[in-house]
């Protein structure tokens, strides 16, 4: 059963490490990453109506916009 339970947990782990990869390219923030230009050049001017209708500037949460 030990054994079972150390392979499940490092699934869980590799499984983690995947997703914060994902969000936190090199260990930091996306936008720290690139530029903003790619974005908008990705979507177009679509990408500032949904910057304005998503984002909360004086709320201190982080958020993840999905494009």
């Amino acid at each position: 059963m030990l054994k079972a339970e150390k392979k499940r947990q490092k699934d869980v782990v590799n499984r983690i490490t995947l997703l914060q990869n994902e969000i936190l390219p090199n260990n930091s923030l996306e936008e720290r990453q690139r530029n903003f230009s790619e974005y908008y050049l990705e979507n177009g001017a679509s990408f500032i109506i949904k910057l304005k209708s998503s984002l909360t500037p004086l709320e201190l949460k982080f958020l993840i916009l999905e494009l």
